[in-house]
């Protein structure tokens, strides 16, 4: 079995790949959409008794054909949403678009300031990352490492969040977070509850990108959920 393939195979095995949580997922997208049953398969070769059979996971639940058609559906409707994140619950969730940007609108003086202000890139991010410390106690900053969790993250961006300990790092299962080992290693990944008592699996959005994509059961000393991200020119 290839390398990625095992990898699918382990994501499908877990919780979130579990085919009643696909069938959660591919209901609430539905709904996002504001589609019944009957209207998700008009136009399209997707059967209703499939369907059906997907959304309460009969049958081993949601294939990634189906998964590709239910996706391209929505889309008409203005909801994105992503493969991995329909079929194993990794990444980024489905947003709806509401409309463009309007480009005749002024931007706000406050953002025109800081375009046209001297100070180099550096010294906007340290003022910044001092003040996002200064506002909450425990935070927590990291420059991301890898490529890992892109594209939502790439290396060499700014992170920071509010660091979570003992069991209160559950609260933060199923979000992107800056995790650090009891090694002392300190990675961006999804978290997830591990299948033995007090670990937590990490996960890469991009399994392609690094040689450790998933990491089992591992015992963390904190776990920060992101809350702020930082591109240089851009800020999140």
């Amino acid at each position: 079995m290839g390398r990625r393939k095992k990898i699918e195979k382990e994501l499908l095995d877990s919780p979130e790949g579990s085919p009643e949580a696909r069938g959660l997922r591919v209901r609430r997208i539905r709904n996002m959409a504001n589609l019944s049953r009957q209207q998700m398969c008009e136009n399209t070769d997707i059967n209703i008794n499939s369907l059906k059979g997907w959304e309460i996971g009969r049958y081993g639940g949601l294939t990634w054909y189906g998964a590709e058609k239910i996706i391209h559906q929505v889309a008409k409707e203005g909801v994105q949403c992503s493969s991995d994140w329909l079929m194993y619950g990794i990444g980024a969730g489905p947003s709806v678009q509401t409309g463009f940007v309007d480009t005749d609108i002024q931007p706000p003086a406050t953002l025109t300031i800081a375009t046209e202000s001297t100070q180099n890139e550096d010294e906007k991010i340290a003022n910044e990352l001092a003040l996002f410390k200064k506002q909450y106690k425990n935070a927590v900053d990291f420059i991301v490492a890898d490529e890992g969790m892109s594209p939502l993250y790439h290396c060499g961006e700014y992170v920071g969040g509010i660091n979570l300990f003992g069991q209160k790092i559950d609260v933060a299962v199923g979000l992107h977070c800056i995790t650090q080992m009891e090694n002392g290693n300190i990675l961006l990944r999804q978290l997830r509850k591990g299948s033995e008592p007090n670990t937590y699996t990490l996960v890469c959005l991009n399994i392609d990108q690094t040689p450790e994509p998933v990491l089992y059961n591992v015992k963390l000393i904190s776990a920060a959920p992101v809350i702020f991200h930082r591109k240089r020119n851009m800020v999140y």
